[in-house]
């Protein structure tokens, strides 16, 4: 998704500073993305340390 971005800001960065609502309208989805894989990570650890695959403490690692 970064480097989709990216690749949008070197193409296409005269219109996006034309016109700075786009930027706005890329907030979004943007947001959205980070907030789900965060949930996800988050509860996709939450699940592995409940079955006990990594101890708590960290030892024996």
């Amino acid at each position: 998704m970064s480097l989709t971005i990216g690749t949008i800001f070197t193409s296409q960065g005269g219109i996006i500073v034309e016109n700075p609502r786009l930027l706005a309208l890329m907030e979004i989805p943007v947001i959205t993305f980070y907030t789900i894989n965060l949930g996800v990570g988050f509860a996709v650890g939450g699940v592995v340390l409940s079955l006990a695959l990594v101890p708590p403490d960290g030892e024996g690692l």
